[in-house]
């Protein structure tokens, strides 16, 4: 992505009247800025300057604070009636623009946004500061183009802070190739990253990397970062997301506000392909820590560490009527319901997971390692995960068709794995052991399947029962067994 460079002969900005304190700010100084020579630079020193209206901005221009003067330049709207105008700054039509080291105040709603940019090409904002854009459907920063030849693009957007908005970053339709990294998100009561093509089906090649994103009271409005149908071609990677609760020991988190860290919607026909969440840091939300419905192929979460995240029905990783999802190589801790829950998902796969419910805590925490239920659930892989310390099952699971539960190791848990209903059962090579009320247990309502080469040993009262239908099981080591399957299909 370009870098917009300084003009030679910057242009030195102090208004023609006020003061430049908060409370008699500079007035008279949008003109200087829309009527100015193009592709120029424009230098603030500081103070406070007040927007009767939302400022062009043309191409090349380039603001920045002043250098070699102590203090920030502060841009806030004039407020001279009730009603807040759209946002301080617009770009429409425009290319190379840099915004550097600037300070954006919204006075609550006096801006809808502080910047706007509905068609441009080549936007930095580096260094700035954006708070208290509160107005409803407001956001610090609102990028969204208005049709395929009215585009935006080539966006960064890195090291800036965004405090007390209603919405951190409002991405729309038409966007693409946008870099968001190495920023702080605090105390946004919405979204610090709202993704809504509303409905277009849209591919905004986006990074979102290196972010802090943190609230430290609770009362927050739905997710830390929120991706809408129709989304796809975006990476969401390397972020730090601090919620409000602390542990699951605080108390059940169904009586506090669910508040996910990242949540994926699509809606009807619409759902979110290709998306990548990896390597990211959440910790403490109410809600689950990745949360996903409706997802089309191409969803990995991989290599994330999440603790304290979930509810009491709701998992850490909680996924819904996804298709060809990949979850692999995370690690889930003291979560207060499933570590992972899959609800009528297909064709997706668990692999390489690592779940622990805080054995070594006073309140053993999480009710189920490994959730996987739904009439529609079918053709899922649950693979080489080791989960331990949850109360009840490490693996559960309600309904399948399809399954394949393949070399998972589960212990110290209430019980080991349990098949309450499944078809086309696949449970090979796990290893149970020193789980309190039991191992291995398939029951009546499996059908078909083969229980094969698991090792359950020092497990409560029995080790492996197998009760299911047209069950094959053999090659097992176990200390004690429960009941067999149909003599005629059993093998050893």
């Amino acid at each position: 992505m370009p870098v917009v460079s300084s003009a030679v002969d910057p242009i030195r900005i102090r208004a023609m009247s006020g003061c430049g304190t908060l409370h008699s700010p500079w007035t008279g100084w949008e003109d200087q800025i829309e009527d100015g020579p193009p592709s120029h630079t424009y230098q603030f020193v500081p103070g406070f300057y007040a927007a009767s209206h939302p400022v062009r901005l043309g191409s090349g221009t380039v603001l920045e604070p002043r250098p070699g003067q102590p203090g920030r330049a502060w841009f806030l709207p004039r407020r001279e009636s009730g009603d807040p105008f759209e946002a301080l700054f617009v770009v429409d039509g425009a290319h190379g623009i840099a915004l550097r080291g600037l300070c954006f105040n919204g006075g609550g709603d006096g801006a809808r946004h502080g910047l706007l940019v509905r068609c441009a090409t080549g936007l930095q904002i580096e260094g700035c500061r954006f708070g208290d854009f509160g107005a409803q459907d407001g956001s610090a920063i609102r990028i969204e183009g208005e049709g395929e030849h009215r585009h935006v693009r080539e966006v960064v957007i890195q090291a800036s802070r965004f405090i007390n908005d209603r919405c951190g970053v409002r991405l729309g339709p038409w966007a693409s190739d946008l870099l968001i990294a190495d920023n702080r998100f605090e105390e946004v009561w919405g979204p610090a990253l709202l993704v809504d093509p509303r409905d277009h089906r849209s591919d905004y090649g986006l990074i979102f990397v290196k972010n802090h994103l943190r609230a430290a009271r609770p009362g927050r409005e739905g997710p830390f970062i929120r991706i809408l149908a129709g989304a796809e071609g975006i990476r969401v990677a390397e972020n730090t997301i601090d919620g409000a609760a602390a542990s699951p020991a605080l108390g059940p988190s169904a009586a506090r506000e669910v508040s996910p860290g990242i949540e994926v919607r699509g809606e009807g026909r619409q759902g979110v392909r290709r998306l990548e969440i990896i390597l990211n840091q959440i910790r403490g939300t109410t809600g689950p820590g990745l949360a996903a419905l409706r997802c089309d192929a191409g969803l990995l979460a991989a290599g994330n560490h999440l603790t304290a995240c979930g509810s009491a029905q709701l998992g850490g990783v909680d996924l819904v009527s996804c298709h060809g999802a990949l979850v692999e190589d995370n690690e889930i801790r003291e979560q207060p319901g499933p570590g992972i829950r899959l609800q009528d998902c297909s064709s997706s796969r668990l692999n390489g997971n690592e779940i622990c419910g805080g054995s070594d805590s006073p309140v053993r925490g999480g009710t189920v390692g490994l959730l996987v239920g739904g009439s529609t659930t079918r053709r899922v892989r649950v693979t080489d995960n080791r989960i331990s310390g949850v109360r009840e099952e490490g693996v559960r699971v309600s309904s399948s068709l399809g399954l394949r539960l393949v070399g998972n190791e589960v212990q110290d848990c209430g019980h080991g794995i349990r098949i309450a209903a499944a078809t086309n059962l696949l449970l090979v090579g796990n290893d149970c052991r020193d789980n309190g009320r039991g191992g291995i247990q398939v029951d009546p309502p499996v059908h078909r399947g083969l229980v094969a080469l698991n090792y359950a040993i020092l497990n409560g009262v029995m080790d492996l029962e197998v009760r299911g239908h047209r069950i094959r099981c053999r090659d097992n080591k176990v200390d004690k067994q429960g009941s067999q399957p149909e003599p005629a299909i059993s093998e050893g």
